[in-house]
């Protein structure tokens, strides 16, 4: 597999890493502008934001940390960094696939308690406080999980060229089977399974909600349209993220337990590109789905604070000039 890597045709030299330059780019400035966008908006700051923050600041690690050192590797075609690296790497690789879904599955909840249950249960389950203990309570969880097997020396570090990254390495059979049972199930299948069942019961509750309005029925009120909105971009989060992760999992599963003549180096090639690729693509669809969002980035990337400013010293200025100059008529009188 590595003389594949180092061994590979011109246009693949040029193709793969300027596929991967493009995705980290994308992903560093689009997850940099939705951490930017609730820091100047304050209204953006809310509960299930904060999900949304810890998700973008997770897929700023694995761009800075994961995709920009797989674009050397891809250049080179071999592993360049040496052995401290590739260590630092494979704990950033892992923290990534495993911290993303799980994170995933804890907004779908957000959803599913905010549409689903009372105002109430929402405000208590879902305080400002509680909401950033889940995510370090998340963040510890994965972490802990990635650090503590290595330090005991049940797993190590290694280079794997097909997928162009350094990842996990298990030293016993035994051990691989226990440690995709409890990945598979812990940060893949649990997460989608809760995403899937909320997201399905906050649907039902927004037609219902629809229903009752068509009907003339009094509502409470608590489902806005803004409400919708932000619901329903969410769920084509966790759809993305579906659609990427799914075949992720296949071609990692079948790559560690079947011979690299089965899974080519291309399609293990792509299912890092597909981990990448579901880090990339998660602030566009906050923009194209979110009103808020868009707005915010509209605002950035126009600029219109830059333009403000520049206003107000242009102003400042001018009324500079006019003190100056009646400054002056009233010395000459």
């Amino acid at each position: 597999m590595l003389s594949e890597l180092s061994h590979r045709s011109l246009a693949l030299n040029i193709l793969e890493p300027f596929i991967l330059i493009v995705m980290t780019t994308a992903c560093l400035t689009g997850n940099s502008l939705t951490c930017f966008a609730v820091y100047r908006n304050k209204t953006l700051r809310t509960s299930t934001n904060l999900y949304v923050i810890a998700l973008a600041i997770s897929d700023i690690i694995n761009a800075g940390m994961v995709m920009s050192l797989a674009v050397g590797v891809l250049i080179t075609g071999r592993w360049p960094y040496g052995e401290a690296l590739c260590n630092l790497h494979a704990f950033f690789t892992l923290f990534s696939v495993y911290v993303s879904p799980t994170t995933m599955g804890l907004t779908a909840y957000n959803r599913y308690v905010r549409i689903v249950k009372s105002q109430d249960q929402y405000s208590r389950i879902f305080t400002a406080a509680r909401s950033k203990m889940y995510v370090a309570a998340i963040w510890l969880t994965v972490s802990g999980y990635v650090v503590i097997p290595r330090i005991a020396g049940w797993t190590e570090y290694g280079f794997i060229p097909g997928y162009a990254v350094c990842t996990i390495v298990h030293p016993t059979e035994a051990m691989k089977i226990t440690h995709y049972s409890v990945v598979v199930s812990l940060f893949f299948l649990l997460p989608l399974g809760t995403a899937t069942v909320s997201y399905y019961k906050v649907f039902k509750a927004i037609n219902q909600h629809n229903f009752n309005m068509r009907q003339g029925k009094e509502q409470e009120g608590r489902i806005t349209a803004k409400e919708i909105k932000i619901t329903k971009s969410l769920a084509i989060v966790v759809l993305a993220f579906g659609l990427c992760w799914v075949p992720f999992w296949i071609i990692a599963v079948m790559q560690r337990f079947t011979s690299d003549a089965v899974v080519p180096r291309s399609v293990q090639l792509l299912c890092t590109f597909l981990l990448f690729f579901s880090s990339t693509i998660n602030p566009f669809i906050y923009a194209g789905m979110n009103p808020s969002f868009r707005a915010e980035f509209r605002s950035i990337l126009r600029c219109n604070d830059c333009r403000r400013s520049s206003e107000e010293v242009a102003c400042q200025k001018e009324i500079g000039r006019q003190f100056d100059y009646e400054l002056n008529q009233i010395t000459v009188t």
